[in-house]
């Protein structure tokens, strides 16, 4: 088992591949623990452990529902390129749609793609992000298009990519050790490789993921 320190939880790191608990083989790069799966990963839901550990808990579901949807959306090269670290536990991923006039409206979103050569230029805030700061791949909400639903499209944006930058960390009462911070977007450039797909199904597959989590 690796001892490398994400934030102090070294039982989490594994070259096992402990990171993935939900994790379905489709390639030599990406390993599944299946037995883990069976045995751990139930007891992460159990009210008695979400109260002791509740940090843990959101960051590892957050992280683990963006590798799912990379790969159920993503290209083969994205899926080469972003799994292998996020399924050893080398790296966490977050999710980022929430924004000061989209929450529970996730069409209503501002954030803005403009194509340019070799890319996007994201401009725009997302807000109550977990794990911001901490991560190092963010899956994007943008607008690319029309509004409403069908003008969204997904980004993987890496952490330190130009243009982007993180806001303060907000103050809450509980499950402090999983931050919550605004993503910040000003003229961000993502290439045209790191889209991730074009349409609102993207969108409705990470709630329905999030509520499958939570129920």
């Amino acid at each position: 088992m690796k001892k490398k320190n994400i934030f102090g939880w070294k039982y989490f790191e594994s070259s096992d591949n402990w990171a993935s608990p939900e994790w379905f083989c489709r390639n030599a790069l990406v390993a599944l623990n299946f037995l883990f799966t069976i045995i751990a990963w139930p007891f992460q839901s159990w009210p008695r452990v979400q109260s002791l550990m509740p940090s843990p808990s959101l960051t590892i579901s957050v992280s683990t529902m963006v590798q799912t949807l990379i790969n159920i959306y993503g290209t083969e090269e994205q899926k080469k390129k972003f799994l292998p670290p996020l399924c050893q536990g080398e790296e966490i991923a977050s999710f980022a749609l929430s924004e000061s006039s989209a929450g529970s409206d996730a069409a209503s979103l501002k954030t803005s793609a403009k194509k340019v050569p070799g890319g996007w230029t994201l401009n725009g805030n997302k807000l109550w992000i977990s794990s911001a700061g901490l991560a190092k791949t963010y899956r994007v909400m943008a607008r690319t298009g029309e509004a409403g639903p069908k003008g969204i499209s997904a980004f993987l944006v890496r952490d330190g990519a130009p243009g982007f930058s993180y806001g303060k960390n907000e103050k809450k009462m509980g499950v402090r050790v999983s931050p919550t911070r605004e993503l910040v977007f000003h003229n961000c450039f993502v290439p045209d490789d790191q889209l991730q797909d074009r349409g609102f199904h993207g969108v409705s597959g990470s709630c329905q993921k999030s509520t499958d989590r939570a129920a």
